[in-house]
């Protein structure tokens, strides 16, 4: 298996869609405004903390580690005709240029550079009805290879493009990260950063806000009008409300945000370390990952909507979980755990699923596994030295988890990352392709 060497990511897709035909073409058309500020305060109400529910349906494992898989009367055969047609979009390296978006078929057959531009590209993501892919690229800066973060050397901007490379167009003007579509694709919702004195970080002097924008780059919105430290904005799922965590220095620190996407009114969950989120299908909860007290890891925990209490999902402190997804049926919540243990110790770096209505646990992936599908023309297994798990996502049957994972050979300058998909019961990994990440459409 051959893997392309990478560099610093922001955040990568892989996505499914239905479309045919691949038309390259690079000029963009259409540029908005640069990101104003000219929307009311936001009315907002503080909520103290609750208290967490007791589970009485609690049957989650207590060793983490635990390769307890779902029982085989739980998977169902996967439907071939969901992927007959499909495209999947992901960005990687080009031979020529820095990170390109690709389009190709789920097989990996017919591969197509779409943006073929000498900047880098990055994370594209379908809009809800797949006829357009929007990405984050830093070719109007003065450097414009992969960089992490906001500079003045290297601004990260949103590009919305077609699936066969036609009809580029310039979304944003100025530093834009973790874009957004809402679930109607009528609006993105994104990071905007901005240089500001409020910064506690000489070395880091920008701040952020959350901003709106219409799909054709008319209609900028500041929402929080409180320059400080957020996470990427999350949709509801009806498309009303936008859920945001903030940090040090914004608007309610260490707080879950609810916002109305008119920006009018915001309520805050204080005093929650919150790490990821998720919506509930139903839009009445929150899933996030939420750190306990003198712990080295962390939890997973159901929050109500209307902000009346909390309900723990984990019991298993001492491991980080991260990459919190929930399954398109909302039966499943799919997230990495991870834990080192000594040498003389299993190597314990999971993917696992918890079932929404019983909260059993169960083992999906373990990052070593890779070693049993890769060899070399000897027929000899790689030595690695650095296994991570890196992004999860689900295919549209409910039955298998799509992810990528970066390593380190032996012997061998440099990461490599690949993308691959495995059933929810452990079986059937298969190597995907070389691409550098992924988000799967609707």
């Amino acid at each position: 298996m051959n893997f392309y060497k990478i560099s610093i990511l922001l955040g990568l897709t892989i996505v499914l869609v239905a479309c045919s035909g691949l038309n390259i073409e690079s000029s963009p058309t259409t540029i908005s405004s640069t990101l104003p500020s000219s929307v009311p305060e936001p009315s907002s109400t503080i909520q103290p903390t609750a208290a967490i529910i007791p589970t009485e349906t609690l049957t989650s494992v207590s060793n983490h580690c635990s390769q307890q898989t779902i029982p085989a009367d739980y998977m169902g055969s996967i439907p071939p005709e969901l992927y007959a047609g499909k495209l999947i979009a992901y960005s990687s390296d080009s031979e020529q240029n820095s990170d390109e978006i690709y389009v190709s078929n789920w097989d990996g057959q017919n591969k197509q550079n779409i943006t073929n531009h000498p900047a880098s590209d990055l994370n594209p993501i379908w809009s809800p009805d797949g006829k357009d892919i929007a990405f984050q690229s830093n070719r109007n800066s003065p450097l414009t290879v992969s960089c992490n973060g906001a500079s003045d050397e290297c601004m990260y901007e949103l590009f919305v493009i077609n699936p066969d490379g036609s009809g580029l167009r310039q979304i944003t003007k100025g530093w834009t990260f973790h874009p957004t579509w809402s679930p109607d694709g009528k609006r993105i919702a994104f990071l905007g950063a901005f240089k500001s004195d409020l910064s506690p970080n000489p070395s880091d002097p920008f701040l952020y806000d959350i901003f709106v924008v219409n799909s054709d780059g008319s209609n900028v919105h500041n929402l929080t009008n409180s320059p400080g430290y957020y996470g990427e904005p999350l949709w509801s799922p009806n498309g009303k409300r936008i859920a945001f965590h903030s940090g040090e220095l914004a608007t309610y620190p260490k707080s879950i945000n609810i916002i109305n996407s008119d920006g009018i009114s915001l309520s805050a969950f204080s005093d929650l370390q919150e790490y990821e989120m998720v919506w509930a299908s139903d839009g009445n909860f929150l899933l996030f990952a939420s750190q306990s007290n003198n712990s080295n890891g962390n939890d997973i925990y159901r929050l109500k909507t209307d902000l009346s209490g909390i309900e723990q999902l984990t019991f298993t402190p001492d491991y980080h979980k991260d990459m919190i997804t929930l399954s398109p049926d909302g039966k499943w919540l799919a997230y990495h755990s991870g834990a080192s243990y000594p040498k003389d110790q299993a190597f314990c770096d999971q993917i696992r699923v918890l079932n929404t209505a019983t909260l059993q646990d169960y083992f999906v992936y373990n990052a070593r596994d890779i070693e049993q599908t890769t060899v070399d023309e000897n027929g000899n297994v790689p030595l690695y030295s650095t296994l991570s798990i890196s992004g999860i996502v689900w295919n549209p049957d409910n039955s298998q988890l799509l992810f990528r994972q970066y390593f380190q050979i032996d012997f061998i300058f440099g990461e490599f990352s690949g993308v691959f998909t495995i059933r929810l019961d452990g079986t059937g990994l298969k190597h995907v392709n070389d691409g550098n990440g992924f988000a799967i459409q609707p």
